[in-house]
Order: structure tokens, then C-alpha cells, then sequence
């Protein structure tokens, strides 16, 4: 199996450029995943590990867009390196992109050789951190669950499940409640999200079929009819 390529979520408003610098980007061997507004970013930072986001500041109908997502990623992933790439050079801007938890800040205006310097800069040192803090992050649930809260994964009989970050706290808020169900207000409370409750039954859904996937006869999520779901 080839290895996985690093993910990059690219927030760009500008049709042309996102297409562009993402093209130039996955020449040297990164999957890049563009997105024109920061709800779209937000939904695919929740659905994949990324290992680097890379932000503009201004977007359409969204002045300080890139900023707000920064201060969020930040939030959830303190180790995320985050870029912010901006037309922007006046030092208020970069110092807004610093307080708000950027890792660098470069305007668009920079040589793209200097900005894939500053990716894979970025990139190797978050990675490196991962593998390291991942080794005391790791602990056993039980003889056949993992956790890594770095990583945000859990693994079910030596193998990783494919889950999306909003499936791993929803997954993760069940086991810490072993026993009791919790209710469709619960779990998004623990997830962090608002939905309706059938996104949570297809979330839950989707994290039944990756126990599957690995387990034909796994079993450990209970619906409790009323009353929600419950890790046994």
C-alpha cells in the first residue's frame, strides 16, 4: 500500500488562485483539499486528519473568515500547523494572523519556491511532534480498543478506524459514558456540533461500519429506542 499523502485543507475565495497554487502544491507530493468559504473549510477540517491548513484572511461576504477558522483550528488542535497565505503584508495584518494562532504568515506575492519551502517546513515538524507526543497519547481502553488523542483515532483490534473528527469525539463521548445511552442533544454537545438528529444517526452509522469493516461481528453499540445510544 503507498504511503498517505500529507492533507492540506486551502482556503481561497479566488477561483483561480486556489486552482492554481493547489496544482503546484500536489506536484511535490501533498493531497490538497481547496475551499472557497469557511463553512466548506470547517466541514473538511471535521472530516479529515489534515496535517496542515493554509488560510487567506478576506473572503467574500466574510472579511475576517480566514481569521475566525484560524482561532477555531487552534482551539481544537493546538500542534495543527496553520499557514496563512495573504495579499496582505502591512504588519497589523500579520500580527492579527499571530495572535489568532498562526504558525507563519506569507504574502502571495512570495515566490512559490519559498512557499513550498515553508509547507514542508511546517509539515515535518508537526509530524515529528505527532510521532512523538503520539507515544504518550496512546493508551488501551480495553484488550481490544486504542486511543490516540493526538492523532484523534481510535484502533479496534490493532487496526485504525476510519473515522472523521466529529465521529471520533462522538465515538469517544460513548465510551467515556459506558453504560448509559446518550441522546441525540448529548452527543452533539460532545461533538461540538448542531444538527439534526438524523446526521447523528449517520454518523453513528458510519462508525458501526468501520468497527465492521474490521470486526464482521462487532456489537458494541447499542440503540436504546428514546433514549439514544449506548457503548456495551
Amino acid at each position: 500500500m503507498p504511503p498517505k499523502l500529507p492533507i492540506i485543507c486551502y482556503l481561497e475565495d479566488n477561483d483561480t488562485i486556489r486552482v492554481n497554487y493547489s496544482e503546484l502544491i500536489e506536484t511535490e507530493g501533498f493531497k490538497v483539499i481547496g475551499c472557497r468559504d469557511r463553512r466548506s473549510a470547517s466541514d473538511v477540517i471535521e472530516r479529515n486528519n489534515i496535517d496542515l491548513a493554509i488560510l487567506d484572511i478576506e473572503l467574500v461576504g466574510d472579511p475576517t473568515g480566514g481569521l475566525i477558522l484560524c482561532k477555531k483550528l487552534r482551539e481544537l488542535n493546538p500542534l495543527l500547523p496553520i499557514l496563512i497565505l495573504s495579499s496582505h503584508a502591512h504588519i497589523d495584518y500579520r500580527s492579527r494572523g499571530w495572535r489568532y494562532g498562526a504558525d507563519d504568515y506569507v504574502t502571495k506575492d512570495t515566490e512559490l519556491d519559498l512557499i513550498l519551502v515553508r509547507i514542508k517546513a511546517l509539515i515535518k515538524r508537526y509530524q515529528t511532534l505527532s510521532t512523538l507526543m503520539s507515544k504518550q497519547a496512546k493508551r488501551s481502553i480495553s484488550s481490544e480498543l486504542e486511543i490516540d488523542e493526538l492523532k484523534h483515532q481510535f484502533s479496534w483490534i490493532g487496526e485504525t478506524l476510519d473515522l472523521s473528527l466529529t465521529q471520533f469525539w462522538l465515538l469517544k463521548a460513548l465510551i467515556e459514558n459506558y453504560g448509559e445511552p446518550l441522546n441525540h442533544k448529548a452527543l452533539q454537545k460532545a461533538a461540538n456540533i448542531y444538527v439534526e438528529p438524523n446526521t447523528i444517526v449517520a454518523h453513528i452509522k458510519s462508525i458501526r461500519q468501520e468497527f465492521k469493516n474490521i470486526d464482521p461481528d462487532f456489537n458494541g453499540i447499542r440503540t436504546e429506542r428514546g433514549r439514544g445510544y449506548r457503548w456495551i
